[in-house]
């Protein structure tokens, strides 16, 4: 992700009505109860965006989900198709950079366009960092670098979020707790790509996305 410049935001947000496909349409009279959500991507009409322009693609691709970026400092992530969250979840997912130098990763509590965190994994040059959206960009933590636990293509990663509290892991490793600052309710979730310039398009593609907490 770049300070340097204009960064472009395209938040992808499916148009079809998901609510029955992982927990039935909820009320504000129902229970949450604790359930999982889990996607292969080897079916189209699971309920992910699909579209096409010069300046990028995503959809499903040979049992997968990928994302491609065109432009230099573009920013993309498509929200799960399921049912609001509540403040304890954890989510998961195979990751691997096909093409170009960019970073993948996780959009997660978020709540609306001005407000949600990310976190971002750069498998390149092997580090990883989380950022918050609140009407403008904030680090919630430095550039950690962790070449030790971070390939350079592939990687399985995982967020926990349990209250204000997030872990991380790569690889089945943690590599640290953070301290945030939480949502409660409303919260959706969903993957991340972006570019950074130096190596152009940035294909990243995702499988075996699973998400279980309280919905």
């Amino acid at each position: 992700m770049s300070n340097n410049g204009k960064v472009y935001f395209l938040i992808l947000i499916s148009l079809v009505l998901i609510f029955p496909i992982c927990c039935g349409n909820p009320t504000n009279n129902s229970k949450p109860e604790i359930t999982s959500f889990t996607d292969d991507f080897s079916d189209p009409s699971s309920g992910w965006p699909i579209s096409e322009n010069a300046e990028f693609k995503y959809g499903y691709k040979d049992g997968k989900y990928e994302i491609i970026l065109k432009k230099a400092n573009l920013i993309f992530f498509a929200l799960a198709p399921i049912a609001n969250l509540s403040s304890e979840y954890t989510m998961q997912s195979d990751m691997e950079l096909v093409n170009g130098t960019g970073s993948y990763g996780f959009v997660f509590d978020y709540l609306n366009s001005n407000n949600f965190y990310i976190l971002q994994v750069n498998p390149t040059f092997q580090f990883y960092e989380i950022w918050r959206m609140i009407d403008g960009w904030e680090n919630v933590t430095d550039i950690i670098y962790e070449p030790e636990f971070i390939n350079q293509s592939f990687n399985y990663v995982r967020l926990v979020k349990k209250g204000n509290k997030v872990k991380i892991y790569l690889n089945d490793n943690l590599l640290s707790e953070i301290e945030i600052g939480s949502q409660s309710e409303g919260i959706r979730i969903g993957i991340f790509t972006a570019t950074d310039g130096s190596f152009l398009p940035v294909v990243n593609q995702y499988d075996n996305f699973k998400v279980s907490g309280i919905f």
